[in-house]
């Protein structure tokens, strides 16, 4: 991926800043620097990769404007073999390098935890918003639902369900002015946390 020798991706600043009370993304950035790596960096990293992950595979939805104080991204259900820009040996020697092995496994367990948590609650067709951020100094503004509101059209159109998690309570209610409902609270054992499983139906 392009992302792969420096960061460069200024959106990647703004979700570090957002999420930074993240429990999900707290403890990823404790386990980089467990790994000897800049934790800071690291993240930026991941971020790089999620991003350029969500605009090949899935949807990207950043400001109209051009500005970097957020994003959103999707990932939309595909084949393994589908629209890959790296294959799983290329994620892994990326994640490896920038967040150190240790921290990578970290985040494949956590991954694969709440992949079987959520999905007895979900439809294979659904789009998942993985993350939305706005940097700290823009929220409040009602930006994030127009960061949200182009995939939640399209998925209205195509007529599928979207859901999320969210470790941070205070989150649900902005998701439940967009339609979303609470499924499920969830307790995820690797990062010893609850978390909240959101729904909504196509069409709202």
């Amino acid at each position: 991926m392009s992302g792969t020798n420096h960061h460069q991706r200024s959106e990647s600043l703004s979700l570090y800043l957002a999420l930074a009370d993240d429990a999900f993304y707290i403890q990823l950035e404790q386990q980089i620097i467990a790994s000897d790596r800049d934790g800071r960096q690291g993240m930026l990293h991941y971020y790089d990769y999620s991003i350029e992950m969500a605009q090949a595979t899935g949807r990207l939805t950043v400001p109209a404007d051009g500005a970097d104080w957020g994003a959103a991204l999707w990932s939309l259900p595909h084949e393994p073999h589908e629209n890959q820009p790296v294959t799983a040996q290329q994620k892994a020697a990326y994640f490896t390098e920038y967040l150190g092995k240790s921290a990578y496994q970290h985040y494949q367990a956590v991954c694969e935890s709440m992949a079987k948590l959520t999905e007895p609650f979900i439809d294979k067709t659904d789009w998942y918003l993985s993350i939305i951020a706005i940097a700290p100094e823009y929220q409040s503004r009602g930006l994030g639902k127009e960061l949200m509101k182009p995939v939640l059209r399209e998925a209205d159109e195509a007529g599928v369900s979207t859901y999320l998690e969210t470790f941070v309570p205070r989150n649900i209610r902005f998701y439940e002015r967009l339609g979303y409902a609470v499924i499920r609270e969830l307790y995820e054992p690797v990062l010893a946390t609850h978390y909240h499983l959101l729904r909504r139906s196509a069409g709202g």
